[in-house]
Formats: C-alpha cells, sequence, structure tokens
C-alpha cells in the first residue's frame, strides 16, 4: 500500500472510529452531537468514498449505504432520532441505485453487443470489459464476475453448455483425485450446514443463518469448480497455449514465449506450501502439479476477483502428459524453424 492510499485510508477511518471513541466516552448524545454524527457518516463519510475511488457514481452509493449501516451501529438505539428522517433520504438513494443499476446494465449489453465480433475476447471478457466504465475497481469487478461465473457454472450450465474453444483440448480432471474430492465435500457441507445451524442456534441467530448461507454458497461453489474444470480444458493453438484453472485462474501464453516444459519434481507437499513470488500453480481442488512450464517473459496470470499478477514458471497438471508435452516440443519446434526462415 502506497502512502497516498494509506493517507486516504486513515481519513476514511477517522470518521467511523472518531464518531465511536465519541459515543463511548460520553453517557448520552446530545442532540447537537447527534446530527453531526449522522450526518457526517450519511453524507461527509459518500464524499469522501467518491473523491478515493476515481470518483465513480457507484461508490456515493456504497459509501451512502456503509456509511448508514455504520451510523446504526455506532448510535445507540435509544438515541437514533434522526433515523426516521435518513430512512426517508435511504428510500430515495435504493430508488436511484436501482435505477443506476438498471441502465449501467443496459448499456453493459450495448457494449457487450458491440464487441461480440472481437474474437480476441471470451465472453467473461468482453463483459468485463464493458463493466468498467461503471465499475472502475478491478478488485470489484471482478469480484462481480466472480459471482456470475459461479452462478453460471453451478447452475447454468446444466441447461446451456459453452460452446468448446478452438485448437487442441488437454483435460486436467479426470486423472486425478479431484472428481473424489468434489463429491465428498457436497457430501459434507449439508451436514456441516445442520450441525452449525443448530450449534448456533443456541447462541445467536443471525450467526446461525449465516453459516448456513456461507455452506450453501460453498456447496454452489464446489459445483461451479468442478464443472468449470470439466468445460474449461487447457487450450493449444497454433501460436497460443492457454491454461485454466477451472474458473479461478487463466494464462495466455505465446508459444514461442516457453522456454522449457519438464515434469515438475515435489520437494515439499506443495497443497501447503506457499507459491513463490512468479509462479502460478494452476490446479484445482487438491491436486498437485505434475509439469513446470518455463517462461522467457513474464506473462499476466488472471486470478479469481480480478486479481491480475505477472508470472514466469507455471505449475501445473494434464491427464494425458506425454501427449501434451509431444505437441508442445513440436509447436515450439516449428516456430523456431518459422523464426530461422524470417532471418534469411
Amino acid at each position: 500500500m502506497n502512502l497516498k492510499r494509506l493517507i486516504q485510508f486513515l481519513l476514511l477511518l477517522f470518521i467511523p472510529s472518531t464518531s465511536y471513541i465519541y459515543v463511548q466516552s460520553v453517557g448520552s448524545l446530545t442532540d447537537e452531537a447527534n446530527l453531526v454524527i449522522t450526518l457526517s457518516l450519511t453524507i461527509l463519510f459518500p464524499v469522501l468514498f467518491w473523491l478515493f475511488s476515481k470518483r465513480k457514481i457507484l461508490s456515493i452509493f456504497s459509501g451512502f449505504f456503509i456509511g448508514f449501516l455504520l451510523a446504526f451501529l455506532i448510535i445507540p438505539s435509544t438515541e437514533r432520532q434522526y433515523f426516521h428522517y435518513i430512512l426517508k433520504v435511504a428510500a430515495l438513494v435504493e430508488i436511484l441505485f436501482l435505477l443506476f443499476v438498471v441502465n449501467s446494465i443496459r448499456l453493459t449489453i450495448k457494449k457487450m453487443k458491440s464487441l461480440k465480433n472481437d474474437t480476441h475476447l471470451d465472453f467473461w471478457e468482453r463483459l468485463d470489459d464493458s463493466m468498467s466504465g461503471w465499475i472502475g475497481n478491478s478488485f470489484v469487478r471482478g469480484a462481480v464476475i466472480m459471482e456470475f461465473k459461479t452462478f453460471y457454472y453451478s447452475l447454468i450450465v446444466w441447461f446451456k453448455k459453452p460452446k468448446p474453444p478452438n485448437g487442441l483440448l488437454f483435460k486436467y480432471h479426470e486423472k486425478t483425485m479431484f472428481k473424489t474430492f468434489i463429491i465428498v465435500v457436497l457430501l459434507i457441507l449439508p451436514l456441516d450446514a445442520v450441525v452449525f445451524h443448530l450449534l448456533f442456534m443456541q447462541w445467536n441467530k443471525l450467526a446461525a443463518w449465516i453459516s448456513t448461507i456461507i455452506n450453501i454458497y460453498a456447496f454452489f461453489y464446489a459445483i461451479a469448480l468442478y464443472n468449470s474444470a470439466k468445460y474449461l480444458p487447457i487450450v493449444v493453438t497454433s501460436n497460443k497455449l492457454i491454461i485454466h484453472s477451472g474458473y479461478t485462474g487463466k494464462m495466455v501464453i505465446d508459444i514461442d514465449n516457453i522456454q522449457s516444459l519438464e515434469t515438475f519434481s515435489m520437494k515439499d507437499d506443495v497443497m501447503f506450501t506457499k507459491t513463490k513470488k512468479g509462479v502460478f500453480k494452476a490446479t484445482v481442488g487438491i491436486d498437485e502439479p505434475e509439469l513446470e512450464l518455463k517462461l522467457i517473459n513474464p506473462v499476466k496470470y488472471f486470478g479469481p476477483f480480478g486479481i491480475q499478477k505477472h508470472a514466469h514458471t507455471i505449475l501445473f497438471r494434464v491427464d494425458e502428459p506425454q501427449q501434451f508435452n509431444k505437441i508442445i516440443q513440436e509447436s515450439m519446434d516449428k516456430h523456431e524453424c518459422i523464426e530461422e526462415y524470417r532471418k534469411y
């Protein structure tokens, strides 16, 4: 975190933290203090949000609802006399927010149609590009798209299969423990949801329902992860290698940028070892990598929630490693011949 972002974060933190400390230090709030805290959290807080987030309209709505929630938590329930005014404003803001979202969806669909003929972009890349106009933060945009992908690969994909990508396709989920792992997870999660719901219900109803919702989400996430591994194989084209790790990771590599492809020797338990900087572990579930691909120049990989980093080494696996190695070596040799021919 650079100095500028640190200062912005501290300024945003100043209003709620100061309000909380003040409320805790006095016995009861005066009308003036109550009004100042309420207005600071519901008006000044979203304004700061807007100033510090590239001035996107969505940040005003986000700041308002976060500020409203903070005001509700900080101000004692017996002293919320201004909240009925804020609730009226909140209703208006919610209407404006819905109109904003509907219009943004309309513009997103319109832009996606304009990008439909761009064969270099897949559906999710077009969606990301189209949403960038109203969700500027790549992490937030990535989180939204991640939820869309979870919904698609857990439910929609059963009714509408995605079109297979062009090129030679290599699976990486069938000859492993991944399928067994997913089945075990799907069997455990419903039992886990019931047990923890009953346990938390003894303590707090809200915590019980939050636990249940998390388990339900994890259930659909596991289904989505398996289906995405099934429908997003590793792809080799005439000049590209596309490596997927389900719908949580993707890397597009030029064949002529490959330095070497070797069998990966596991010195430690990779699953529990922190990945080194510049290394992208493109495996799913509990699978361990079998191949190590080294690049001449680092390439950007796209992780979950819009995370983007560069890597010079990729650890992954395929169900047919010998066949895959043969295809890659042939492609590398072909590109070397073309480069030699161009020199003359």
